[in-house]
């Protein structure tokens, strides 16, 4: 069913409203909400629902994208000035949106970072156009995410050029990571990217316990997603699932003693390491003694079941001694 395209200048000028709606984003090494996305909903004059994705759409083909930005940013922080926050509030807008000086203006006025503005990596614009307008923005103060990332061609780039505080990798990465070796390389990739260039990678579209786990054994620092909440009205009270906390905190603890274990392994291979080259340095030492210590710090090393040693001959691989087995 085809459906009808919103006048959004008619809109505009005929008492225009949104519902907000808030999704919590948590850390994904305490399960502590660290902030919420805002989700902006279009209503007409009799508070009925429009259909967001074409509203939205429609705003940016008509030429109202800025005009409409305008009007979420400047609800958001009459919000925010009647409900002040220690975290911030993720808002998407459309890059144009960022040369607006009303938008700058508002932005500015608020807290330091209590506006997270996101633009989308599906936007048509390029490096070269957005990094003076990145610029001036982070100068003025502002916050800035890059949404949707891995969605585009040109991400890198635009990476480059945004230089962002967050990157929200996209739900088409995130959907059912944990069975996809292709999908858990990228996104291991952008997190390791993350650690070099400064900024916190955001997991969006968690729905599911595997695809939490996944994301906190890759290093991903921040997850949103129907597994953790739902948006919904704003609730000061809102916090994560017991459940969700406990897997988190759970995995967590695993990966510290994980780590512990492999920084305890370390240290013996160096010490076994030290020894056998101790023992392979000794002029006195024969060819069957340095066999041997090879032999015997590799069995303590990798702690086979059974380990031989083959010599190379003419008629093939024959065994010299072996450990483990006759």
């Amino acid at each position: 069913m085809s459906l009808p395209v919103v006048d959004i200048a008619q809109w505009l000028y005929s008492e225009p409203q949104f519902d907000l709606a808030f999704q919590p984003l948590l850390a994904l090494s305490s399960g502590n909400i660290i902030g919420f996305e805002v989700l902006t909903r279009p209503v007409d004059r009799n508070h009925r629902p429009l259909l967001v994705e074409s509203f939205f759409h429609e705003a940016s083909i008509q030429g109202h994208a800025v005009a409409v930005d305008r009007l979420i940013v400047g609800q958001i922080t009459k919000f925010l000035q009647g409900h002040p926050l220690s975290y911030p509030l993720f808002i998407n807008l459309h890059p144009d949106s960022l040369t607006d000086p009303d938008i700058q203006s508002m932005v500015g006025s608020s807290q330091h970072g209590a506006i997270v503005i996101e633009i989308t990596e599906r936007g048509n614009w390029f490096g070269d156009i957005v990094e003076p307008v990145m610029q001036t923005f982070r100068n003025q103060g502002g916050t800035v995410a890059l949404d949707d990332f891995g969605t585009g061609y040109s991400g890198l780039e635009k990476l480059v050029a945004v230089r962002p505080n967050f990157v929200k990798l996209d739900r088409s990465i995130i959907a059912q990571c944990h069975m996809y070796p292709v999908k858990r390389n990228l996104i291991a990739s952008v997190s390791h990217m993350a650690e070099f260039l400064g900024f916190q990678l955001i997991a969006e579209g968690i729905e599911t316990r595997e695809e939490l786990l996944t994301c906190i054994d890759l290093g991903v620092a921040i997850g949103q997603g129907y597994y953790f909440a739902r948006p919904s009205a704003w609730n000061p009270g809102v916090q994560a699932p017991n459940h969700v906390i406990h897997e988190i905190q759970r995995r967590q603890n695993e990966l510290l003693e994980s780590s512990a274990q492999n920084l305890m392994a370390w240290d013996s291979f160096r010490l076994h390491w030290s020894l056998l080259m101790e023992s392979l340095a000794d002029p006195q030492a024969t060819p069957h003694e340095r066999l041997m210590a090879i032999m015997a710090s590799t069995f303590r090393l990798l702690q086979p079941t059974a380990m031989t040693f083959l010599r190379a001959t003419k008629k093939g691989l024959a065994p010299v001694f072996s450990l483990g087995h006759s």
